[in-house]
């Protein structure tokens, strides 16, 4: 039995090319005029009130970003008043 090594055959597309709708104007572009949002899309627009939750869940600690380093500056203005207080006598 004589084994000969297996052939490549181009593989032929098994999906159909889409063709855009003649309406007349270019497929890529949308169509001029207003658009109709459906119900969905208007529900699904981005905007802040998306981060609201977010927030809200984590305010705690967005109340201690700003409150650490007003500490440390605060510490740091007392350390160098207690420094030249300490040089002045």
């Amino acid at each position: 039995m004589k084994l000969s090594p297996p052939t490549l055959r181009p593989c032929a597309p098994s999906v159909k090319p889409v063709r855009a709708p003649a309406t007349g104007h270019d497929a890529a572009a949308p169509p001029r005029g207003r658009r109709r949002r459906s119900r969905s899309s208007a529900l699904a627009r981005f905007d802040f009130t998306w981060f609201i939750p977010a927030v809200v869940k984590s305010r705690r600690l967005l109340a201690e970003v700003p409150l650490a380093p007003l500490v440390l500056q605060l510490v740091g203005l007392v350390t160098l008043a207690i420094m030249w207080l300490g040089d002045i006598s």
